[in-house]
């Protein structure tokens, strides 16, 4: 199952298209444009974001899609830099952010 998530988003990234997530993940290396949905189908969950080193440059950016108070939670992966974690809890919720390749900085976090 692992392997098959992991060549959906590697063809995603290749043909530049969405990621859509309805439960726990990492993502991969050059995500960039994600959509999480968190309902009573799918419960709340977590995503986790690709290492910061080789994501240098890398801007990701995540809406939320959120019903039945179920929430969406994003964390670095490992502790890296001093990023913490954001929780969207509102449909419309957005997280933009910038890789330096030490550090997962907040471009945007709020409403659209």
């Amino acid at each position: 199952m692992q392997n098959s998530k992991s060549a959906r988003q590697q063809s995603a990234l290749r043909d530049n298209v969405p990621i859509f997530v309805t439960a726990a993940t990492t993502l991969e290396v050059g995500s960039q444009n994600v959509y999480a949905t968190a309902n009573t189908a799918t419960d709340s969950y977590t995503i986790t974001l690709p290492p910061v080193g080789p994501s240098a440059g890398t801007i990701i950016s995540i809406q939320s899609i959120i019903a039945n108070s179920k929430a969406v939670t994003v964390q670095d992966n490992a502790n890296d830099g001093s990023f913490t974690d954001v929780v969207l809890n509102t449909t419309l919720d957005n997280l933009v952010l910038y890789s330096t390749g030490i550090y997962w900085r907040k471009l945007f976090d709020g409403e659209a």
